[in-house]
């Protein structure tokens, strides 16, 4: 009887510890990119947990290498690598697949570590179009109407995005997820539950250091491998909004061909909106503004403050918007949402370089064309007058020279007044431009090429070099 028991219970033990259970696969992976780029990593068959990714190997000397959660490059200046542990003990690997049996297991898995996850602008641009890029190739799309696929794929996959940066659950992401990408589960970092993933990605493969400077030369590559994750977001949102679109495949060929020039807007008014931002760089004069806009265009324009309305409402109004003015910051991210030909009229503080800072508007119209021709035109604030910082009024005839003076007027202006003759004359321009249309022999400037925009800036620096007096200006902040 003792004989049966232990050859009973030998035999159990060789079961359970001696042979290695079968989910005990070795993990495997592939990155594209290298160390000067933001890799695009596919790990298969590995375990998650507190934002570590545990791999399992046999040769404990394997060299995984160096890979980004986060969506931009340069990871020593603005994000860390993820952090991916080898484990060769099948023992240790084996318990950590044991605390997964009751939670969720997926089939695909992000990983994210972000910029600014409490901007809707980072939000969007450094978050949300990385993670559709990354749903369009962990579903293989290849389609040039993604859409059908995506919403496919995001229904019947089983998506966990892990996020890195114990920033999960703030309220602006746990909105915007849930409204956008409502069937991917937002993981935090911050407890002890494991999570087995079949197929993760991490990294997005471009080389920018932000979405916005992408630069799509070639649209058979596009952005962010694969293209076009800005307009498949768009499309996606849209879908769920209930919003339709005019196709930009046969009815647009159609059309194109009815017309070999396309016809001025109609002689009506344009729909104006105009942001009044809650707290820093609101607009002092905004009656006045409001009134030039009335008296220039025709119509009285939509007032709103962002930060009252839904996202929903917000993508709704844009959507609605042929003209939209505001002080440059995140409501920029609203973008997105316009029609086809609209313009933007962002008005920049004193003191914060235009020519520098206008490269991202410039570059995320050119990654969005051609599929959504957009207009820029940008209204410098260039005195002192009627500005104040946070900490006091703003110093006349100042001057920026450094990125810290930039980021600190940019982010410290309470109150900013528009020129009221300059304003009018730039509307004005604005309108024209409008009206001629945003297409091909339209009214708006094409976006260039970074070799041109850096020729550009040269210029522009040159010139400001030249200018008298302007680096003999007092600093408008502390740059030391």
């Amino acid at each position: 009887m003792y004989c049966a028991v232990a050859a009973l219970l030998g035999v159990w033990w060789l079961l359970r510890f001696a042979r290695k259970p079968p989910l005990l696969t070795p993990s495997t992976f592939a990155c594209h990119g290298d160390s000067l780029d933001t890799r695009r990593c596919v790990l298969h068959n590995v375990v998650v947990q507190k934002g570590v990714i545990y791999y399992y190997a046999e040769d404990p000397f394997i060299a995984v290498p160096p890979m980004l959660c986060s969506m931009v490059n340069k990871p020593e200046t603005f994000a860390a690598p993820c952090d991916v542990r080898v484990l060769s003990d099948s023992t240790v690997f084996a318990a950590l697949l044991a605390q997964t049996e009751r939670t969720q297991n997926f089939k695909f898995g992000l990983t994210l570590k972000r910029l600014n996850p409490g901007n809707a602008y980072h939000l969007l641009f450094e978050d949300m179009i990385p993670a559709m890029a990354l749903i369009y190739k962990g579903g293989n799309i290849t389609s040039s109407d993604p859409l059908p696929a995506l919403l496919q794929t995001l229904m019947q996959q089983h998506w966990g995005l892990f996020l890195t940066d114990h920033h999960a659950g703030a309220l602006m992401d746990k909105h915007f997820w849930q409204e956008f990408y409502p069937e991917v589960n937002m993981l935090q970092p911050s407890n002890d539950v494991s999570y087995r993933v079949k197929t993760l990605l991490a990294g997005t493969g471009t080389n920018c250091v932000h979405w916005g400077h992408c630069q799509p030369s070639d649209r058979t590559v596009g952005i962010f491998d694969p293209p076009d994750a800005a307009v498949a977001l768009r499309k996606v949102v849209f879908h769920r909004y209930g919003i339709v679109e005019e196709d930009d495949g046969a009815a647009a060929g159609a059309a194109a061909a009815a017309a070999a020039t396309p016809a001025p807007r109609q002689e009506g008014p344009p729909r104006v909106t105009l942001v009044q931002r809650s707290t820093t760089r609101r607009i002092r004069n905004l009656k006045e503004v409001e009134n030039l806009v009335k008296i220039v265009m025709g119509v009285s324009p939509r007032v709103v403050d962002m930060s009252d309305l839904s996202i929903k409402e917000q993508v709704l109004l844009m959507h609605n918007t042929d003209i939209f003015i505001l002080v440059h910051g995140g409501a920029m991210a609203n973008l997105l949402w316009l029609p086809p030909g609209a313009l933007i009229i962002d008005v920049y503080p004193h003191g914060f370089l235009i020519s520098y800072h206008c490269a991202i508007m410039h570059w995320i119209r050119k990654a969005l064309g051609p599929a959504i021709e957009l207009g820029h035109m940008p209204f410098q604030v260039e005195t002192a007058e009627g500005q104040k910082l946070l900490t006091g009024p703003m110093r006349e005839g100042c001057v920026c020279r450094s990125f810290h003076c930039q980021t600190e007027v940019f982010r410290t202006s309470a109150f900013i007044t528009v020129d009221a003759v300059r304003f009018k004359e730039h509307l004005k321009e604005g309108l024209r431009a409008w009206r001629e249309g945003g297409r091909e022999g339209g009214g708006y400037e094409k976006a260039i090429t970074p070799e041109e925009f850096a020729r550009r800036q040269s210029k522009v620096d040159r010139e400001r070099e030249a200018r008298s007096g302007y680096y003999s200006a007092p600093v408008c902040w502390d740059e030391t």
